[in-house]
């Protein structure tokens, strides 16, 4: 884009704080009888942009506008009239916003997100066939070090031992580890440590069945302690489905709400006399 050009759109997004109509205001384009002003492009571009990239941002917009707008133009010369009426189709889809609008305002006010634990656990026990695991799962801690850090062996006497002492070991490591993760309540995707270990080497079943595993690569020495784990296709754990669980569970309360809202506002209309069906 040449300077001056980028120099226009930038004066434009400039002048858009001071333009109240069209009579003042500044016509980027124009197609057919229909114009674009610069009040039209009113908070389009963040303050926080540079001004080249307000220039891209505002030069897309107006090329997007024009494209838009011949289209638009060239369907109302072309289509015949019957095809271009979409009053009902607007009408119906005005009514179908204003009712999910009113819709999210109740639910909004009136559903209850307190979920407990106990509903947690019913549901998953009700429902255990539903949970199942599309992927392999584990509960670990581990420890990631430079080659020949002075902590290794401390750490590793302290993490392999029968009862490792979490708090201790990350007062030691966190300051001085690369990586920790002391959390072994948690379920991780194994894809995912796969990202952060070096498990290549490592067939997952054999990984799974050893306990405690020292590993090194070029840079890095990686401890690691296996708690639990879980085979895709298996059933999924609780703690693991938590989170999905008080989704659904809120989502039931969610459906169950709004149905007796709508049950009570057509019991109030026909309570009323609100509406009339004309049979022929």
């Amino acid at each position: 884009m040449k300077k001056s050009v980028i120099f226009c759109f930038f004066a434009v997004l400039m002048f858009l704080s001071s333009c109240n109509n069209h009579r003042d205001d500044v016509a980027l384009a124009k197609v057919g009888s229909e114009y674009l002003y610069a009040s039209d492009l009113k908070g389009l571009v963040s303050d926080n942009a540079t001004s080249a990239d307000s220039a891209l941002i505002v030069s897309s917009y107006v090329q997007s506008w024009v494209e838009q707008q011949i289209m638009a133009q060239k369907a109302e010369d072309e289509l015949p009239s019957s095809k271009r009426d979409f009053k009902k189709q607007l009408e119906t889809y005005k009514l179908s916003l204003l009712i999910q609008a009113y819709e999210f305002d109740y639910v909004d006010k009136h559903l209850d997100t307190l979920v407990s634990e106990k509903e947690i656990s019913t549901y998953y026990n009700t429902h255990v066939s539903d949970f199942q695991l599309n992927s392999n799962i584990i509960q670990l801690i581990f420890v990631k070090f430079k080659n020949s850090h002075p902590l290794i062996n401390r750490v590793k006497q302290m993490l392999f031992s029968k009862a490792p002492n979490k708090n201790l070991i990350s007062k030691t490591v966190e300051k001085e580890a690369e990586n920790f993760f002391l959390d072994d309540k948690t379920w991780l995707l194994f894809d995912d440590i796969t990202k952060e270990l070096p498990l290549q080497n490592f067939q997952q079943s054999q990984f799974f069945y050893n306990n405690q595993l020292e590993i090194k690569d070029s840079l890095y020495h990686y401890l690691i302690v296996i708690k639990d784990f879980k085979i895709k296709d298996g059933v999924s754990p609780l703690m693991y489905e938590r989170e999905n669980i008080k989704t659904i569970i809120l989502n039931n309360r969610k459906n169950i709400l709004l149905e007796k809202l709508r049950s009570e506002v057509k019991k109030k209309a026909i309570e009323n006399s609100d509406f009339e069906i004309f049979q022929k």
